[in-house]
Parts: structure tokens; C-alpha cells; sequence
């Protein structure tokens, strides 16, 4: 797209088209080693767009991130599923679920980058109302992927799932560089589930 394409984007499909590009010109600006780098000035200029007509979209180059985030958290949760519903004999072992999950998320690197800044930099700059809607989005993909799981291995409950997905979400994107291990996988889960169970005696 050129500054020439259209002056203004008047049209609903104009406006996605230009919001589309934005997003995709950020993503290749992404590839570079430094996500802080990332500026609307730098966007504006490789976009072939104004710094004001770029802030008819998104208020910040936080927002940007935020957006592309939401976008490969989208495209990730796509993969897994697919990984999971691949090799039929091997479901219902953990070693299946942890190969599944460490071979996606490896799959996406900017994925672990952008999650990986996401507290110290991504929650700066956006409005609370786009923030609370990508928690909420968040919130809900956990639960959803922590039901796959469950259903692939019904021995660990889907609560313990989600204990540990929000683990890996919040400190350790970057096991696509350590490696995550079925091991691991098995003692962590596991170690959730009997966690649960005593919490459950306990409070009778």
C-alpha cells in the first residue's frame, strides 16, 4: 500500500484494509532483535502512512502490540488444537500434551517475545477498556485450552490444567529456548492435581 492507494479511508472495508496493513507492517518490524523498539513514528514511516493517520487507529504503539499479541495468541490456540487432535494413539498421555504445547508455542516466537514484555511494557499506554478485554480474551483461552487437555487426558482435571497454563503464561514463554520436557510437564501437572485434592479434604 502506498500513500497514494486512497487518500482517507472512508469505507468500513478501506478502514480494515489500512488497520490490516498497519498491523502487518508491524509484525515485520517485529522480526528485528528489540521489541522496544517499536515506535509510531518508525510504523508511520515504514507504512508509508502519517504519524496522524496511524493514530486513527490505534492510540499508542503499545496498542499495536497489544494487538498483534492478541493476533498470534488467536493463531497459537488454532495450532495447538490441531497438534492435540493429531496422533490418536498417543492422546491420553502427558508426553502427547507436552510435545503438542512445547512444539507451538516454539512455532511462535514473537508470541514468546511480546508475552514475555507484556507486563513492563505492553500495559502502558492502552486504554483500560482494550486492557480489560484482552485479559478477558486471555482468561478465556486458558480456560479453553485447559479443557483440551483435560479431555485428552481425563486422570488430571482441567482446574490443575489451567493452574499450570497460567504459570507458563505469566513466568516462562521462553521454555521454546530451555525446552520443555513431558517430564516436567508431568511432574508440574500432576504435582497441581494433588495439590487440589488435599485443598479439597481439608476445606470438608
Amino acid at each position: 500500500m502506498t500513500t497514494s492507494t486512497f487518500l482517507r479511508a472512508r469505507s468500513d472495508e478501506q478502514k480494515e484494509e489500512r488497520r490490516r496493513h498497519l498491523l502487518d507492517t508491524a509484525k515485520l518490524l517485529l522480526e528485528t532483535p528489540d521489541v522496544h523498539d517499536l515506535g509510531i513514528n518508525e510504523l508511520a514511516r515504514c507504512a508509508q502512512m502519517t504519524k496522524s493517520n496511524v493514530y486513527r487507529y490505534f492510540d499508542s504503539s503499545e496498542a499495536v502490540l497489544l494487538t498483534v499479541l492478541v493476533e498470534e495468541f488467536m493463531i497459537w490456540r488454532t495450532e495447538l488444537r490441531a497438534a492435540l487432535s493429531r496422533e490418536a494413539r498417543r492422546r491420553g498421555t502427558i508426553k502427547h500434551i507436552a510435545r503438542a504445547f512445547s512444539a507451538t508455542v516454539a512455532a511462535r516466537p514473537l508470541l514468546c517475545r511480546l508475552a514475555s514484555v507484556f507486563p513492563s511494557i505492553l500495559e502502558r499506554n492502552v486504554s483500560a477498556e482494550r486492557m480489560v478485554g484482552f485479559k478477558q480474551g486471555l482468561l478465556s483461552i486458558r480456560k479453553d485450552t485447559a479443557l483440551d487437555f483435560h479431555d485428552c487426558m481425563l486422570s488430571i482435571s482441567a482446574s490443575a490444567f489451567e493452574k499450570f497454563i497460567h504459570q507458563a503464561l505469566r513466568y516462562d514463554w521462553c521454555w521454546r529456548k530451555r525446552g520443555l520436557t513431558a517430564s516436567g510437564w508431568d511432574r508440574c501437572a500432576r504435582r497441581r492435581a494433588a495439590r487440589g485434592r488435599r485443598s479439597r479434604v481439608l476445606s470438608r
